[in-house]
């Protein structure tokens, strides 16, 4: 394997009308360099004339400075001979005779090592004379055979022009191969033994061999068995195809080893010395199958050939893979902090980003891309990132600038929100906006400002509630506000305006806070369009909260319309209005109800639609009551409140909300953990659309019975309790508490039927256990016969094969990341 790859230019010049061909040409050299770059040590780059910088020189001066860098030249023909490139009357006819001329001249003086001529049939119907343009191809291609110098092929169509190109390309890749392993055999020459009588100069596991020794034995071995033979194993099959998978060749369809051969091979040979090709191609198989982490791959990055540099493969992969080789090259050396890959000659770092950011990345590499770059780029690499990417479109380029961002973000946030409004930075989601206001005080209200103008939502809303909450929001930029796109902005404006004495009335209030619905069907048929009043029912209550208690209790007794008076009093006086909460809580606020509502039903009463409506909007608005009643009651933490909290459970339709879980992880029992598990899930008919309910609060939820069960934690984990509450519950669970786990307990918990669960389970195992123990884990997990899962085999695998150091940071991060 080889430590550094070094740069092949080729040359390709064509006339107009070929540009299949010429994006076949470059198909070709990506499926060379996947192949064969490992084992040559080398890659192609092809050059042309859509790769030229443009400039103030004349294009083809341009062009042939390229060509000058090249080793070799590759002329694609067909019925055009081109333009000319000057105006001068005695220059050349076209480009493409003066690139050739110029390669042909380089070639005779050693600057250049070789050239490639490729026709494209033409096709003259008889009785018709061939063009001019087609006839000096046709001249010029009658000069080639005539002169028999130059190496060129006929091809007809796509398919034969890439056979054709694509051995003209492996043959100089094994011979810069030969070149280079002759000059370091003459290099070290004093140094080798001499060669024994039996020897030949090359032996036979030189790596001109189809295979490897070790792949050599163990098929030898199938081979001698007797022909009635009938107990060959599946992890023997595994291996077969792992070596069928190992050997590769451009032109050879693309195959990795497949999921279940992959693990089979790890569970038979895993502590066998397999081959440098068997290790390659299950590095491969592994990266190509990381985004669902359930085939081994740790092991193999420890065992390949490159000594402690087990990020070799990865590097190449990363920058001469397939698309989806790159994608899981890239996220794996992320997750390990590496820095941008590297290699000698053309693929130092500018070339690596000019490849990664290029038009032609593909979309899942290029996410993979800004993603890293995000984490593990330095300050140091931004105006490499610029150049490499300067040519991609708004789209691509606006998640690189995101990228940039949180690269500057490592050492000021600051200058990073700078950056977003001075470069009108669109694309900042919602993590990387929180992450870059989360130390409000390290922030001045100068930047803050200026990041009111910013064009993404969550940074000017975020700049809003701090200028807001720091008073600095004045009149005129209120205005300005209540023009902004987002609703939670226009809202900070129109409180300002009060403030100052210029609050809005009814109907403007209701235009500027109201926002249309726009989505369509859902799921179960309900439509999303109509009217969203979030932000106008947040200013209303902001005006409640700013009511005394008397008043508050006054408007609603005075108008059952008013209930949620009485909500905003168990918000912000639940001390005072404590004997109210428990009184209502206990009669369903009935007597509350019947009073508010009298006069309407005296006035009202012999009205048949509006008593029908009456009736059917008091539930909704009791229900809203009773949820806040329940709250404000488990604010007031009151050991004394528990049996009143639980009758509430159990009998109100109440919605799940955090302070009911930190109130029963103080108060509650064992007993309460069901209540935790079901509090706000909806009954419904068991097959029916409706009964899928998302989960709500599944964290507080998991600490909840984490609270109360930190003492019977094996029983905890018996229970069924939904994947969703039992990821966060696992991941929660103190270190010192889950080192003491016993390992039957560990096991079962690496056969939960979910696999996010085990997941977690098994990084939790990595992130805490010393290496000797998960090693125990992991064979014992394997040896078991009756269930084992391949996502945990990979994340044990992590904590057993690598540095120990690093396969805790690995398992943080991954843990962080679920």
């Amino acid at each position: 394997m080889q430590e550094n790859l070094r740069l092949i230019r080729v040359f390709i010049g064509s006339p107009g009308g070929l540009e299949k061909e010429r994006q076949a040409a470059h198909d070709v050299v990506k499926e060379i360099n996947q192949h064969n770059s490992d084992h040559w040590g080398s890659l192609f780059k092809l050059m042309g004339w859509e790769e030229a910088i443009p400039g103030y020189q004349r294009a083809q001066d341009k062009i042939n400075e390229d060509l000058d860098r090249c080793e070799y030249f590759i002329g694609v023909m067909w019925d055009k001979w081109g333009s000319k490139p000057s105006n001068d009357p005695n220059g050349y006819t076209s480009g493409f005779e003066e690139e050739y001329v110029r390669s042909a001249r380089r070639i005779e003086t050693g600057l250049m090592k070789d050239m490639a001529l490729f026709f494209k049939k033409v096709e003259v119907p008889p009785g018709m004379e061939a063009g001019r343009e087609i006839q000096r191809v046709l001249d010029f291609r009658k000069k080639c055979i005539d002169e028999k110098k130059i190496f060129f092929r006929d091809f007809n169509s796509i398919d034969s022009f890439k056979d054709a190109i694509r051995a003209k390309l492996m043959e100089i890749g094994w011979q810069e191969y030969s070149e280079g392993k002759i000059g370091t055999q003459e290099t070290n020459e004093e140094d080798q033994p001499p060669l024994a009588e039996n020897e030949t100069e090359i032996s036979s596991s030189t790596s001109y061999g189809l295979l490897d020794e070790e792949a050599k034995s163990f098929l030898a071995d199938i081979i001698q068995r007797p022909e009635d033979w009938d107990a060959t194993e599946p992890g023997e099959i595994a291996r077969f195809r792992l070596i069928s998978a190992s050997v590769s060749r451009s032109g050879n369809d693309e195959a990795h080893l497949g999921t279940h051969d992959a693990n089979l091979v790890f569970r038979h040979y895993r502590d066998t010395a397999l081959s440098d090709q068997e290790y390659a191609a299950l590095i491969d198989c592994g990266v190509v199958g990381f985004e669902h982490q359930n085939v081994p791959l740790w092991r193999w990055l420890a065992k390949s050939d490159m000594g402690d540099d087990y990020l070799y493969r990865l590097r190449l992969l990363a920058t001469a893979g397939s698309n989806s080789e790159k994608v899981g090259a890239i996220r794996i050396l992320q997750s390990l902090g590496s820095p941008i890959p590297t290699h000698d000659g053309y693929f130092n770092k500018t070339g690596v980003l000019t490849d990664w950011l290029s038009e032609e990345t593909d979309a899942r590499v290029l996410n993979a891309v800004v993603s890293f770059l995000g984490t593990n780029a330095s300050e140091d690499d931004i105006p490499l990132i610029e150049e490499a990417s300067a040519a991609l479109p708004s789209n691509s380029l606006a998640k690189v600038e995101a990228a940039i961002v949180e690269i500057i973000a490592g050492r000021s946030v600051e200058d990073a929100l700078n950056r977003v409004c001075e470069q009108n930075v669109s694309n900042i989601g919602s993590a990387l906006a929180a992450k870059l206001m989360s130390n409000q005080k390290s922030l001045t209200t100068i930047t803050l400002k200026s990041c009111l103008s910013a064009k993404p939502d969550a940074i000017r809303v975020y700049a809003a509630k701090i200028l807001h909450a720091r008073g600095e929001i004045t009149e005129e930029i209120a205005d300005t506000l209540l023009t902004d796109d987002n609703a939670e902005i226009r809202l900070i404006g129109a409180e300002v305006l009060r403030i100052v004495g210029k609050e809005l009335n009814d109907d403007v209030l209701e235009k500027v806070l109201k926002v249309q619905k726009t989505g369509g069907i859902g799921l179960l048929g309900r439509s999303d369009y109509g009217p969203d009043t979030t932000q106008l029912e947040i200013y209303r209550a902001n005006r409640r909260a700013e009511l005394d208690a008397s008043k508050l209790v006054k408007m609603a007794e005075d108008d059952f319309l008013q209930y949620k008076c009485l909500v905003t009093l168990f918000e912000q006086y639940s001390t005072k209005a404590s004997q109210r909460i428990r009184q209502g809580l206990e009669d369903h606020f009935s007597e509350y109800f019947e009073r508010s509502t009298a006069s309407f039903r005296s006035e009202y009463g012999s009205d048949q639609n509006f008593m029908e409506l009456l009736e059917q909007v008091i539930p909704k608005y009791r229900n809203e009551l009773l949820n806040s009643a329940v709250q404000a009651l488990c604010r007031l933490s009151k050991p004394e409140d528990v049996g009143l909290v639980r009758k509430c459970i159990d009998t109100l339709d109440l919605e799940a909300h955090e302070n009911l879980f930190q109130f029963l992880a103080r108060y509650g029992e064992w007993q309460d953990i069901k209540r935790i598990l079901e509090l706000g899930l909806e009954k419904r008919e068991p097959n029916s659309l409706l009964s899928i309910t998302p989960t709500s609060f599944p964290t507080e939820r998991a600490a909840a019975l984490l609270s109360l069960g930190k003492d019977r934690i094996a029983d905890l984990l018996a229970l069924k309790i939904e994947a969703r509450i039992r990821k966060p519950l696992v991941k929660q669970i103190p270190n010192s508490t889950f080192k003491a786990l016993p390992d039957d307990l560990i096991l079962r918990e690496l056969v939960h039927p979910n696999a996010d669960c085990r997941a977690i389970a098994a990084l939790r195992c990595v992130k805490s256990f010393p290496k000797a123990r998960v090693t125990a884990l992991l064979n014992s997990y394997i040896d078991n016969e009756d269930s084992r899962f391949y996502n945990c085999i990979h994340w044990l695998d992590l904590g057993v094969s690598l540095p120990s150091q690093r396969s805790k940071v690995v398992a943080g991060l991954e843990l962080d990341r679920r």
